[in-house]
């Protein structure tokens, strides 16, 4: 989960406490309701109408900073998108950019309900954002699809076993060159940390495929089993 859209939803939660205040530093006095204070002040300081908003025009200055980085996180991701070829890390881009796209709506939707008051509904529209980050991040875990060899037709068990085994790798090693050379572009940080994972998993899936086929050529299938489920984790 994405720590901006949770300060988020703590932010709005936090307006039922503080709705009575009237004295000090009104940024201090909700952002201290908040799990990361530090943040949530430095977001809001950082932005030059804090200085003179009032509770609700706090609410909609957060909410305007999430759709903002949901904004900037979308445009990369299609920027990504125009550059790769690689089908599994295309298709993981592809859930982000429809699920950022929907997260900015939701995110307008909720300043609306700020603007009238509702500050119930605009917590209720902000989690719909919360969940289209998560359905981006989890994109990144799922394993790739694996096509089909011609070798296969001629292969025994055992050398079945090696090309399934081959090709998984393969991808592997694909994804991992594809994901370094991504991250050698963007700078979009959410980006980047989802690519840094996925390469270190990607990175440690290759080797756990390499021990793998060790196993198979010695005809030793369940630890060539145990090591084919380490890659499994990884992705």
């Amino acid at each position: 989960m994405n720590l901006m859209g949770i300060l988020v939803i703590i932010f709005l939660t936090s307006f039922s406490f503080v709705a009575h205040i009237s004295y000090g530093d009104l940024i201090d006095d909700v952002c201290q309701k908040t799990d990361d204070n530090s943040l949530c002040v430095k977001s809001l300081r950082a932005d030059p109408r804090s200085a003179s908003a009032d509770k609700k025009g706090l609410a909609r200055i957060m909410v305007q900073l999430s759709q903002a980085k949901a904004s900037d996180i979308l445009n990369q991701t299609k920027v990504l998108l125009k550059q790769i070829k690689e089908p599994v890390l295309k298709q993981c881009l592809e859930v982000c950019r429809d699920n950022y796209d929907m997260a900015v709506f939701w995110y307008s939707d909720s300043i609306k309900y700020i603007d009238a008051g509702d500050f119930d509904d605009a917590t209720s529209s902000t989690s719909g954002p919360m969940n289209d980050a998560d359905t981006c991040d989890e994109s990144f875990t799922e394993p790739p699809v694996r096509k089909a060899d011609p070798r296969s037709a001629s292969a025994d068990k055992k050398g079945l076993a090696r090309i399934m085994v081959q090709l998984s790798q393969a991808k592997a090693s694909d994804i991992l060159n594809q994901t370094k050379v991504l991250l050698k572009q963007i700078k979009e940080p959410v980006l980047k940390q989802c690519l840094e994972v996925c390469r270190d998993n990607y990175d440690m899936a290759v080797f756990w495929y390499s021990d793998s086929i060790k196993y198979i050529d010695a005809g030793d299938f369940d630890d060539a089993t145990s090591s084919t489920s380490g890659p499994m984790n990884d992705l």
